[in-house]
Parts: C-alpha cells; structure tokens; sequence
C-alpha cells in the first residue's frame, strides 16, 4: 500500500423532503490512530492520509 485517504464523515439519508444528516466520526479515528502509534497527515480538516512508506 502506497497511501490511503479517510474521510470519516458521511451522510446518511433521511427522505427526498429532508437534507441528509452529517455523522462526524474524525474523534474515533483520531482516537484510534493515536493509540496504534499509527502515523498520519491532515490534508484539510475532514481529510486524513496514511502511508504505507515515506
């Protein structure tokens, strides 16, 4: 593995009438990637890039 990007945000649909609601998951990644020692990059807020090799 080259490089993953994880967003850990996603919509979920609620109806045709009503916008999708946002679920936010970037504090359980965060939380999950500090405890494994896992290293990372923050493109931009919601973005965040793992690579296999630097």
């Amino acid at each position: 593995m080259e490089w993953i990007a994880i967003h850990p945000r996603f919509a979920r649909y609620r109806g045709k009438l009503v916008k999708p609601e946002i679920i936010d998951k970037t504090s359980i990644l965060l939380e999950i990637l500090h405890r494994c020692n896992i290293p990372f990059e923050k493109e931009d807020e919601h973005t965040f890039i793992i690579y296999g090799y630097k």
